[in-house]
């Protein structure tokens, strides 16, 4: 129970209180609501003084025992010490008696009990559809990008075979890292760069210099944490949807700019066939849409566009904090 459940304690009470006062106190129901009344402020009043200096002086958040444990003593001891102090001011009156309070409390420490529980229940429920739709939506991103690897070494092997051993070692130890990453939910930034460059190499092999890029991050990389594979993800789009299609080929910039107080933003421009802005996405870019949702809401501010003739513009934003479990 907390503070602002604890204050309900001495209101509801007092209600009760006033609605028996003709029982309690006689034909003299003005001096019965007054008394009533005055007692309810010196309740009210130890309350928010209790709660205040218990909270100044252990200076932290409590827990719900905490919380409960401190919400007891202050509504017994407010009770009994409002009690005197009315009593003194009011002679000759009767006590209100601790039946009502009591009841009161303990029905109001059963709710808010009852509703943590079931609150509890319900973020953990939450937590764990959260995590297998983001599971879902990872997963669905490796076979995807497997394939278009395959492709792309198979069309190798005809064409240039030393390319094509270059290309497998390459890609080896490019997938050796997208396993590594592939089980985290936010992976650094300066792992998830090197995945980038392994897998620009690898179509470099495949499309020479139709292939350009060049990237931009802050220092301290590896203590920014992006989406795993993300970034990869986008790129791979750039390549296949924009570089591939021109005939020039076309140019990557990846710039990361902010700093942990405010944030990352990561921008994407890709030269080449420009996006068409017909509202028709991908699998990439669904899933990016839904894990960047999934991990920061609507502070992620994920958007896609075409500007000038030839270029497409990606770009988010992350808190850049690890969100992994554990």
């Amino acid at each position: 129970m907390s503070f602002r459940h604890l204050m309900l304690v001495p209101v509801l009470s007092i209600v009760i209180c006033l609605l028996h006062v003709k029982e309690l106190f006689g034909q003299d129901l003005w001096a019965g609501v007054s008394y009533i009344g005055t007692f309810g402020v010196f309740y009210v009043l130890w309350i928010w003084g209790f709660y205040s200096a218990a909270f100044f002086a252990l200076r932290r958040p409590l827990e719900f025992r905490e919380h409960a444990a401190l919400a007891a003593v202050a509504a017994v001891s407010g009770l009994y010490l409002a009690q005197a102090v009315t009593m003194s001011l009011f002679h000759q009156m009767p006590r209100l008696g601790a039946v009502p309070f009591f009841a009161t409390y303990a029905a109001l420490f059963l709710l808010v009990t009852a509703f943590r529980s079931y609150r509890e229940r319900l973020e953990a429920l939450s937590r764990a559809t959260i995590e297998a739709q983001y599971t879902t939506l990872k997963n669905q991103l490796r076979p995807h990008f497997l394939f278009n690897s395959l492709n792309s070494l198979s069309e190798l092997i005809e064409r240039d075979p030393r390319g094509a051993v270059e290309m497998t070692q390459k890609l080896s130890d490019l997938y050796r890292q997208l396993l590594q990453n592939s089980t985290l939910r936010t992976a650094s930034l300066s792992s998830e760069l090197e995945i980038i460059e392994k897998y620009l190499e690898i179509e470099r092999l495949r499309f020479e210099d139709r292939v350009r890029y060049q990237v931009e991050a802050p220092s301290g990389a590896d203590a920014i944490y992006v989406p795993s594979l993300m970034l990869q993800t986008l790129v791979e789009n750039a390549v296949k949807h924009g570089i591939a299609p021109a005939v020039e080929g076309g140019a990557i910039d990846l710039k990361v700019e902010g700093d942990a107080r405010d944030g990352y933003r990561l921008t994407l421009k890709n030269t080449g066939v420009p996006f068409d802005g017909s509202g028709r996405q991908g699998t990439g870019l669904r899933n990016t849409r839904e894990r960047l949702k999934l991990l920061y809401g609507a502070a992620s501010r994920f958007s896609i566009a075409r500007t000038g003739a030839r270029e497409t513009v990606v770009s988010f934003h992350v808190s850049g904090a690890c969100l992994n479990d554990g």
